[in-house]
């Protein structure tokens, strides 16, 4: 055998298997992902200062103080065949960002990418901001903010991989219509500070109706199918409930909007002040979000925008300022402490005093720390000692005052510079994911799939309910809402929340019946009740029609001669769509006392209500007209007023159809039901 042969064509076949599967639909994407290489630099680690690496000056990687532990080398690097998101547009220019040595980080790291939107969109709405996932082969959003130039994107990880902004497609109109991921509110202009001032101030409908607006804006849905969802779920018992979460959303994007002016240092913006000064109500109204917001305005005006001087701190030189130097640098807390530490007081004040309070007390505790152990004074004042050329002096309360202040106003002056402007950002962050949540709980609750079923049920056996036509009654694409029944008379189809609502929200479904067996063709329309999840439509081919009939009761009233009997005739008529109007008319007569006194009454009444399924319910008013007579013995004389008269009153229908019969009894306010029963007649409606 030639074994050269057989390795060929073994090696052939494993070739056209290989190209086999890379022709398949999505399977060249799971080879991974190409990179090279563009910008690789090594860094040290700096727990002070943020450090940034750079490429083209447009593609950056901002490392905050503290985040690494060790010298790392940083790369950056471009990706090709990367699979296109499913939402997007185009194919979007993707970069790798690592970390040699560090795969996640305590506080996020900044990642800023170039991206030029349309012109026709607003800077930060339509796009996304992307991390794809190697092990799950999948692209997932990601937190950014726009920058107000708009040519450029920040990007806010604890992890590093590859990263891609992207433009949203816009959602096409279909009855399973979908939003499918929910967008990132990464514009900075929001809302203006007016609206804001308003909300905060507690106008919950304006919170709802910039929830609503603003929502549709992100999910790149058309202001008029907005306007007309929000007010459509008002009506639909079952879609309230995201009214509410719009109108959270409204509050939350006043406050994002609050947060991002103060973290964009215009010290000029109106919505700054509006923040300063929100007062106990706002509070009261919106809780710990005007808390948050009022403390972190409060904390950038008295800590972030008054600087303070430079200190003689370096000026310093006595034996005690040695040692207290030399337990700080042995004992130095990172940027990334200072950071926590300020970002738990403005999360638990509860005032402004409580902001100055908790980061004073910080400071203070912290320049203090080395004098409360005198061992540890001692330990540090011997080791410097050893290299000191003179004393001291000897130590006092105000040599400690003097020494502690003077690296007090140091550190301030550091943080100033490095941390605190970091607090305001990282805040706006938080508040971006609070309204990110929100928006996918909103989301969720229209991407929510509904099945609408028609049950086309007829009492007549002979009448088929197989292949009739259904049309939910929509004015676009009504092919799209249209079909026919099965064998059982059932048909039905998908939606969605949002494709129910973007087709005007139909509230009524058309069957037609084609003629048949002598029958006449016919139209039935009936009520559609949307219910998120499932919604039934019951049509009854044989509910319309004029039902003829009679009242026949009899009553006995106490003191009576005979049982009181009364009788009229009654018409129930019931359309299409199942409602009834009831009308009917009935006579009695009660005798007491042996004939003493005669009374004849005649009574009339009008009832609205409906016929579902076999269950007949309606309500009005009865008028009833009596006249009474009596044998009075003679110089005997009847008050004014008693032998005649008229009065209204309300009554309900009750009933039930069997076979082609309603049978049921009338009630009013007082005294006993009155049986009735009618009969469908060959009249039409």
């Amino acid at each position: 055998m030639n074994h050269s042969w057989a390795l060929r064509v073994l090696l052939g076949a494993c070739l056209m298997l290989t190209l086999a599967t890379c022709l398949l639909p999505g399977c060249c994407k799971f080879l991974g992902l190409r990179k090279t290489e563009l910008l690789s630099k090594e860094l040290m680690p700096d727990d002070l200062h943020t450090q940034e690496v750079a490429y083209h000056n447009s593609i950056r990687l901002r490392l905050p103080f503290g985040s690494l532990k060790k010298k790392s080398r940083v790369t950056i690097s471009s990706v090709s065949n990367a699979p296109r998101p499913d939402n997007a547009t185009s194919d979007p220019t993707v970069y790798d960002f690592s970390v040699e040595g560090h795969t996640q980080f305590e506080e996020p790291v900044e990642i800023v990418l170039p991206f030029t939107p349309a012109s026709t969109t607003k800077v930060g709405l339509g796009v996304d901001a992307l991390t794809y996932d190697e092990s799950a082969r999948e692209w997932k959003p990601m937190p950014f903010a726009a920058h107000k130039e708009g040519n450029s994107v920040s990007i806010y990880t604890t992890h590093l991989s590859a990263f891609a902004m992207s433009a949203r497609a816009g959602v096409a109109l279909s009855p399973t219509m979908k939003i499918g991921s929910t967008p990132f509110p990464g514009s900075n202009e929001i809302m203006d500070a007016g609206t804001v001032e308003q909300i905060i101030r507690g106008d919950s409908a304006k919170a709802a109706q910039q929830g609503w607006a603003k929502s549709m804006e992100f999910f790149g849905i058309s202001s008029n199918t907005g306007t007309f969802i929000e007010q459509a779920v008002l009506e639909i018992p079952g879609l309230k409930s995201l009214n509410g979460v719009a109108t959270k959303l409204g509050v939350a994007f006043g406050f994002l909007q609050l947060a991002i002016d103060l973290a964009s240092g215009n010290t000029q913006a109106a919505s700054i002040n509006a923040a300063k000064n929100l007062g106990y109500s706002s509070v009261a109204l919106w809780g710990s979000q005007a808390l948050q917001i009022g403390s972190v305005a409060v904390f950038i005006f008295d800590y972030t925008l008054t600087k303070v001087g430079e200190t003689a701190w370096e000026g310093r030189t006595d034996l005690y300022q040695r040692a207290y130097a030399l337990y700080y640098k042995e004992h130095p807390r990172k940027g990334s402490d200072w950071s926590k530490i300020v970002l738990g007081v403005i999360d638990s004040a509860k005032s402004a005093d409580d902001v100055h309070k908790g980061i004073d007390s910080a400071l203070q505790s912290y320049v203090t720390a080395f004098w409360e152990n005198e061992l540890v004074v001692a330990e540090y004042l011997e080791r410097v000692k050893k290299n000191a050329q003179t004393g001291g002096g000897g130590l006092n309360e105000k040599m400690k005052a003097e020494i502690s202040a003077a690296y007090r106003a140091e550190i301030m002056h550091l943080l100033q510079e490095t941390v605190f402007p970091r607090i305001p950002i990282i805040i706006a962050n938080r508040y971006r994911q609070n309204v990110s949540q929100l928006l996918g709980e909103l989301r969720a609750g229209l991407d929510a799939s509904t099945t609408i079923e028609v049950i086309v049920k007829s009492k007549d056996r002979e009448r088929s309910v197989k292949n009739i036509d259904v049309q939910i009654l929509v004015n676009q694409e009504p092919n799209r809402w249209h079909g026919v029944t099965d064998k059982d008379g059932r048909w039905s189809m998908p939606c969605t929340t949002l494709g129910y609502l973007s087709y005007g929200a139909p509230k009524k479904v058309k069957v037609t019946v084609p003629a048949e067996n002598g029958k006449d063709a016919q139209s039935v329309e009936a009520d559609l009740a949307y219910t998120p999840g499932k919604t039934t439509v019951v049509v009854e081919l044989d509910g319309s029609g004029v039902f003829v009939g009679t009242i026949e009761d009899a009553q006995v009233v106490p003191g009576g001669d005979y049982p009181v009997k009364i009788s009229g005739p009654v018409t129930i008529t019931v359309a299409s769509d199942g409602k009834a109007t009831m009308d009917f008319s009935l006579t009695a007569k009660e005798s007491v006392g042996k004939g003493t006194g005669v009374t004849d009454i005649s009574s009339s009444g009008k009832l609205t209500g409906s016929l579902v399924g076999d269950d007949f319910k309606a309500s009005g008013t009865v008028t009833s007209t009596y006249v009474s007579k009596f044998k009075l013995p003679r110089g005997v004389n009847l008050p004014p007023g008693t032998g005649s008269g008229t009065h209204s009153a309300a009554i309900t229908a009750t009933g039930k159809r069997v076979g082609n019969t309603i049978r049921g009894t009338l009630q009013g306010a007082q005294g006993k039901a009155v049986r009735f029963q009618a009969t469908q007649s060959n009249q039409s409606p």
